[in-house]
């Protein structure tokens, strides 16, 4: 009896550290793959130029592929050891199911019974946003009012058709959403006149106004703005030690930016006393190596190379581009913004 008891709990322990040998190597699934595979394979939508975009020479520009770029030097330290994959908001959790791609970016919030139901986790958010309206012009319209009884296609099912509907409600205007699959079906639909009418972000609008639009002048983006998006950098919800190194990888360029570092000043930034600008930049070793990485310094790298978190939104939505976006909720929190950067300790 004692023997079977002993051969009993023996059996039962083997289990018990299999199952804990598992729920360790699942955690840690992601950063494995990516240093097996020798790349980050970064998911966001390519089917306008508003986040990632070849050039004529084949070479990828973007705010989705500097952020690519920079996973890549933390994670690899190359930041050209990166992959950009087509990956709709739709399709993000099949492509993470099919591991078609690491992390996805520039993907907006889940409703609470997909969140409930999802194998996705948001990591950080990457990017705030205004959701906004692009119309197509009707003879002497001068506000929404005029469009009585048209359409706005939206996506199914989102934050963007609810925000929509009640933006409609609000402010008593004659329109109806039209729900679509996703933003190329809702672009489709736009173009073929199903709508006059589309929703979604200001900066996809702007990009689509410029890039897939003929006719520019045929259409307007109305000033008004139907509410806020964040744009979010999501990870399989498995992967925890990928999510928290994703966070705080974007904290650092965050952190970077609310310390006065740049890519002017990196190369000459030497004697700090502060615990977390030493942990940072990797004068302090132990940090980022407990967090997986080979290279502590990474960062001073990816500042010299990218910038901090303003020279990188700047350089990607700013006022010199074709977006022309002030920093509005995207500054600093002491500068009226929403980004508050932790402290690296």
């Amino acid at each position: 009896m004692v023997n079977k008891m002993k051969l009993n709990l023996f059996i039962f322990s083997i289990f018990l550290g299999l199952g804990i040998s598992s729920a360790s190597a699942d955690d840690n699934i992601g950063l494995r793959t990516i240093t097996q595979d020798g790349r980050v394979k970064c998911g966001t939508d390519i089917s306008s130029k508003t986040l990632a975009y070849k050039d004529a020479d084949g070479f990828w520009h973007g705010y989705a592929v500097d952020w690519c770029k920079i996973f890549a030097k933390a994670m690899l330290d190359r930041s050209d050891a990166f992959e950009m994959i087509d990956i709709s908001e739709e399709d993000m959790e099949s492509a993470f199911s099919m591991d078609k791609i690491d992390i996805m970016i520039g993907a907006g919030p889940i409703s609470a019974n997909k969140e409930y139901k999802s194998e996705t986790i948001a990591a950080n958010t990457i990017l705030y946003d205004y959701q906004s309206i692009m119309v197509r012009k009707i003879d002497g319209a001068k506000s929404l009012q005029d469009y009585k009884g048209e359409r706005v296609c939206a996506i199914a099912d989102s934050t963007e058709a609810s925000n929509m509907k009640k933006y409609i409600d609000t402010y008593n205007l004659d329109l109806s959403v039209l729900p679509l699959k996703d933003k190329k079906q809702a672009r489709e639909a736009f173009m073929l006149k199903r709508c006059n009418l589309i929703t979604g972000s200001k900066a996809y609008l702007i990009s689509m106004h410029q890039n897939n639009l003929g006719g520019k002048d045929t259409f307007q983006i109305i000033p008004e703005n139907v509410g806020v998006k964040q744009e979010y950098v999501y990870v399989k919800y498995a992967n925890n030690k990928l999510r928290v190194l994703t966070k705080w990888v974007i904290n650092s360029m965050q952190l970077a930016e609310e310390n006065d570092i740049n890519s002017q000043n990196i190369g000459i930034i030497i004697g700090i006393n502060d615990v977390s600008l030493k942990n940072l930049l990797g004068d302090n070793e132990a940090t980022w190596k407990s967090l997986g990485l080979n290279n502590p310094k990474w960062v001073r790298d990816a500042i010299g190379e990218f910038g901090n978190f303003g020279e990188i939104y700047d350089r990607n939505f700013g006022t010199e581009t074709i977006f022309k976006f002030e920093r509005g909720n995207n500054n600093l929190h002491d500068n009226g913004g929403l980004i508050i950067p932790h402290p690296f300790l």
